[in-house]
């Protein structure tokens, strides 16, 4: 679960170490999901993504 610092309201997280990522199709794919998973999130039956984040690791 992930907490926004903000409202305080709790959310689940999804979490990919980039060490994981081994090809660039890896990456691909990651992307592609969050292009998709940001689409869905326009239809109100469908869970949304809230926001992506990523760092150095």
């Amino acid at each position: 679960m992930c907490e926004e610092l903000l409202t305080g309201g709790s959310y689940a997280c999804k979490s990919i170490q980039k060490g994981k990522l081994k090809s660039e199709e890896d990456k691909e794919a990651v992307k592609k999901e969050i292009e998709i998973m940001f689409r869905l999130s326009r239809q109100h039956n469908i869970v949304s993504i809230k926001s992506v984040y990523e760092d150095r690791e």
